[in-house]
């Protein structure tokens, strides 16, 4: 190539460059065909000189032009044309003709969108402890399971075979790898029962109860009968029924005490008339609430763990029983059979708002909270025999955990 072509190639290129890229903006078009002496190629609107021979359609860009080469970026891959040396025939260039404005086009990468992790049945979290019932035999036979909050991994940690021995009651340690429970005992022919707190896999089995204190109670020590534990948040104190006062042999004169765990020092809380039964520790370790029959029916009340400060929760004409506190300590759950079926309810601590839970035939009965005050756990016989169920609280997602011939019933979630 002679000096004057290779210069004016070069100013070629400088003023594609220009073109093309002026301001920052990237043109496109058609892929044509212009001799490179040819007086249009430096123009935007001159026409285009087609050639058969052109490699594609694809828009290329000339990005510039060095020595006898023309570099094309802008094809499938970059592109490198030879310049022919002079001859009677002119020499051909690819440009992009006509010039318009081109914005490039981004094909936007794919955003991964995970999918949503279902939330599992009752949270997913925690423990239930429940009391099995076999009607099968000739005797009842009873038994405490544990099992996962779905229903899975239901394991018999008792393994009871006598149906003069009945663990009752189940209920769970502060920590929660321990469970304290009743245990009936009708070997020597009285109704006694004791409490018991044994590992959750049913190992280490302690009793509770403490020796009888009086004269008149070693006495009638076969039909002395406490029963009901819920331990203390802090887990020094355990609140439970007893008749120990009186030794009656029926559960009707029963009062609520309170076990000391370090010093085994027992103090009798209630003393009333009527029965006071089913001692809940509030979430702070402040308030007990318990059912009373004191004014002629069942209605739930709250006293401070010295007896002191008692206060009626709920009044009416009907049994409202077993209270549980909510985690939060702002609403308790329990039965009642005021619309003449055993149905749950809440009432709120702080302004007594009453709500119903459940509304169904059967009886729904002695219900308590999950960890995260999202769920709670009752026992209804709505399938024909008594079963644990989980719901949500607003009364939805309800599900059958034990669906089964036995029977099965007080179910509490571990904290």
């Amino acid at each position: 190539m002679s000096r004057s072509n290779k210069i004016g190639v070069g100013v070629l290129g400088l003023l594609l460059s220009c073109l093309l890229c002026a301001g920052g903006i990237i043109v496109a078009g058609r892929l044509g065909w212009l001799p490179i002496s040819s007086p249009l190629l430096p123009f935007a609107s001159a026409p285009v000189i087609p050639n058969t021979e052109s490699p594609s359609d694809t828009p290329s860009i000339v990005t510039r032009i060095i020595d006898d080469e023309a570099w094309i970026i802008g094809a499938p891959t970059s592109t490198v044309i030879p310049l022919n040396a002079p001859t009677a025939t002119p020499t051909w260039i690819a440009v992009l003709l006509p010039l318009v404005p081109y914005e490039p086009t981004h094909t936007p990468i794919p955003t991964h969108t995970p999918t949503p992790t279902p939330t599992p049945i009752g949270s997913g979290m925690g423990k239930i402890v429940f009391v099995n019932e076999d009607p099968s035999g000739d005797k009842i036979i009873s038994n405490i399971f544990v099992m996962d909050s779905d229903g899975s991994n239901q394991i018999n940690i008792t393994n009871n075979s006598d149906p003069l021995i009945s663990p009752y009651f189940p209920n769970w340690s502060a920590s929660g790898d321990q469970i304290i429970f009743t245990r009936g005992d009708e070997t020597g022919g009285g109704n006694k029962s004791e409490i018991f707190i044994m590992d959750v896999d049913g190992s280490d089995v302690q009793k509770l109860s403490p020796a009888p204190q009086s004269t008149d109670e070693a006495g009638a020590e076969g039909n002395l009968r406490d029963y009901y534990a819920d331990m203390s948040p802090q887990g020094e104190l355990i609140a439970f029924n007893s008749n120990r006062h009186s030794l009656s042999s029926v559960s009707e004169d029963a009062e609520i005490y309170l076990l000391d765990m370090s010093s085994k020092v027992l103090t009798q809380l209630t003393n009333d008339l009527g029965d006071s039964q089913n001692p809940s520790w509030s979430p702070d370790g402040g308030q007990i609430a318990f059912m009373s029959s004191r004014d002629g029916d069942w209605e739930i009340y709250l006293m401070q763990p010295d007896g002191s400060g008692l206060q009626q929760l709920t009044e009416n004409t009907y049994a409202d029983r077993f209270p549980r506190w909510s985690p939060d300590g702002s609403t308790i759950i329990f039965h009642s059979d005021r619309d003449g079926n055993i149905e749950l309810y809440t009432i709120t601590i702080a302004d007594r708002v009453e709500s119903k839970l459940t509304d169904n035939p059967a009886t729904d009965a002695s219900a308590s909270w999950s960890p995260d005050g999202e769920w709670v756990v009752f026992a209804s016989a709505r399938d024909g025999d008594d079963d644990i169920y989980i719901m949500k609280i607003d009364g939805s997602g309800v599900k059958n955990l034990t669906d089964n011939s036995t029977n099965d019933f007080l179910a509490y979630w571990s904290p």
